[in-house]
């Protein structure tokens, strides 16, 4: 374990002093990697633990302007108001350094993959443990491409081979300023879909090592990503087929949908929120966020109020224990993970259990196969409503709340509230904004109220101005 602290250490170091401002790229004054266990220490520092996405947060639905609260911070008000021009580019919870360290965690699993070629490998055991280094690292390199194109450009749709992405780098550079360009949406795509391909079939030949690490990618966070990917894209009737397999592998590997904590027992003890032995936990990270604190712009109770309304007309427990805030900001107890010096360094689950549940059901939903979605979001509902009974949930119910004709108008409404109630916190919300380009409304300080569709209708955050200044190009 020193030998692993050590190297993860030295490929930080070399990360941080790179001249390469725009992507962070590693330039080629490294350190000799030249067995395994050094090259899975690189791999390992190759994720991104310190910077998250839940910034998106401050952009959705689910914040609003509080009331008796009057901190600010311009980092919370940029996001608030969808602004094309974000200040405190460097501020640790922003789209910025987003940028910087996803870039920075993609040299580093580039220079794994650089120096894999290069390790000599001589019992089978370590043949097989370098295949799945190799394999690790694309597969990391495909998740942050993809969170990337995600957050910095459009959501796929049919004019993605023309919308700008994001730059797909594959390799480590050797000058201090290498030219990089966005390549389309689709492009982004289709070479994340071809390292996450990759990386399954080689994990799938043998993965007996590829297990069991709350911190790194699992078989079930593995192909909870790979059913994310597909319902992301969502291009055809194939990729509804591919979420639909890709999470009854998660689901396997989770050891089934019913794995979910049941909310009434998990509220007990509010000091459970991660508690990384539990099996409906697929992959932490921590890493600092403004979420829990005393913001002008911030959830309250009113968005509380909207989120219990629920056609089951039952208690959500989700919601049930919330931290004590100023005015009527609510903060729910069950979401956080606070460090020890409780200075705003949270755990966050980014491939839960749920969330594989919910993208299974929506593929169903989008294949029209209602009872298929119906058995999977009765599970939640079991879990997390109060006096739950199956016989409470039925269509008729359903499309009265809604007041739709349409069937699977009803459905896809009540599966957009259950995944804005089980990953509310978490930075998912934004994503489903884009997916269904659903607006929000939000109230200023000075009392006007402005459109996101009206102000920023591609939802797509700017490029960093350090990324271009570098001649990156930037969104309009």
């Amino acid at each position: 374990m020193k030998k692993y602290i050590k190297y993860i250490f030295s490929t930080f170091f070399i990360a941080f002093i790179s001249c390469n401002d725009h992507l962070d790229v590693v330039p080629d004054q490294r350190l000799e990697i030249d067995n395994i266990e050094k090259l899975e220490a690189t791999l390992v520092g190759a994720y991104n633990n310190s910077r998250g996405y839940r910034f998106t947060h401050f952009s959705s639905d689910d914040v609003e302007l509080a009331e008796d609260v009057f901190s600010d911070h311009p980092i919370i008000e940029d996001l608030y108001t969808w602004s094309k021009d974000i200040r405190n580019q460097t501020d640790q919870d922003s789209p910025s350094e987003f940028w910087r360290s996803t870039y920075r965690s993609i040299a580093q699993a580039n220079l794994v993959l650089e120096k894999a070629s290069l390790i000599k490998v001589v019992t089978t055991e370590e043949s097989v443990k370098l295949s799945l280094i190799i394999a690790e690292a694309k597969l990391l390199r495909s998740y942050y491409h993809f969170m990337l194109v995600n957050i910095f450009g459009k959501h796929y749709n049919t004019s993605s081979s023309q919308d700008l992405g994001v730059p797909y780098v594959e390799k480590v550079e050797n000058s201090l300023n290498p030219e990089y360009k966005r390549q389309s949406v689709e492009e982004v795509y289709n070479k994340s879909e071809q390292d996450l391909l990759d990386a399954i079939n080689s994990i799938q030949k043998d993965n007996t090592s590829f297990k069991n690490n709350k911190y790194r990618f699992t078989l079930a966070t593995m192909y909870a990503y790979a059913a994310r990917f597909y319902a992301f894209r969502n291009r055809d009737a194939k990729d509804q087929d591919e979420v639909i397999k890709y999470a009854a592998k998660s689901l396997d590997y989770f050891q089934g949908k019913n794995n979910l904590p049941f909310l009434e027992e998990l509220n007990s003890n509010p000091n459970a929120t991660i508690d990384i032995q539990r099996s409906d936990v697929g992959m932490v990270q921590y890493s600092w966020s403004f979420l829990p604190f005393n913001y002008v712009y911030q959830s309250t109770f009113n968005i509380k109020k909207i989120l219990e309304k629920n056609p089951l007309n039952l208690v959500d427990l989700r919601f049930a224990i919330n931290y004590t805030r100023s005015g009527n900001v609510f903060i729910p107890a069950n979401y956080f993970v606070f460090n020890s010096q409780n200075i705003g360094i949270q755990a966050v689950d980014v491939f839960p259990l749920v969330e594989v549940i919910l993208n299974k059901a929506e593929a169903h939903i989008r294949k029209e196969e209602f009872q298929q979605a119906k058995d999977l979001l009765s599970e939640i509902g079991e879990k997390c409503y109060e006096n739950y009974e199956d016989s409470l949930f039925d269509i008729k119910t359903l499309l009265s709340f809604y007041e739709t004709t349409s069937v699977k108008d009803a459905w896809t409404q009540y599966l957009l509230h259950e995944r804005r109630n089980s990953l509310f916190l978490k930075g998912f919300r934004w994503f489903d904004l884009k997916r269904y380009n659903m607006d929000v409304s939000h109230k200023l300080k000075d009392g006007t109220v402005i459109s996101l569709l009206q102000t920023l209708p591609n939802k797509a955050y700017q490029i960093p101005s350090y990324a271009i200044s570098n001649g990156i190009t930037p969104n309009n």
